[in-house]
């Protein structure tokens, strides 16, 4: 059964409440979600595009790592920015954008697993530990 279609290459969900997030290449959407339900119908809202971004992060992506539990020391648990020169990834390092994800003892706080900029330039990261979808202003320069 397909459960939701017409999306432009989703890469993460959130179920918060009686709301379903799909995180698009293109925009973040919501959709009314039911118990049981095997399948979504409604038209989606679009909550962001992904066309608002600060100057900035305009050439390059943003990836969650969600994290390897059975690495010792844990790797991921981060999400990062990997710049573009000429529409592919440069060969520098990419740059740490938010972490924090692992406490003192290495326990998972929450997992990233899939990122997004709303229409006023804020990075949204889906979290499957915590359940929810983050906002994180972006500092202005």
């Amino acid at each position: 059964t397909v459960f939701l279609s017409e999306l432009n290459s989703p890469y993460g969900v959130a179920l918060v409440g009686t709301n379903l997030y799909v995180a698009a290449t293109d925009a973040i959407l919501r959709f009314p979600y039911a118990d049981g339900a095997t399948s979504i119908t409604a038209k989606g809202e679009t909550i962001s595009e992904g066309n608002a971004l600060p100057e900035r992060f305009r050439n390059g992506m943003f990836v969650g790592q969600h994290g390897s539990w059975n690495r010792k020391p844990p790797s991921g648990y981060k999400v990062i920015f990997v710049p573009f020169v000429n529409g592919k990834p440069s060969t520098t390092s990419p740059e740490d954008v938010l972490n924090g994800f692992l406490d003192e003892d290495g326990n998972a706080r929450g997992r990233p697993v899939g990122v997004a900029i709303d229409k006023r330039g804020a990075l949204l990261v889906a979290d499957d530990v915590g359940n929810a979808v983050w906002r994180v202003g972006m500092p202005r320069k």
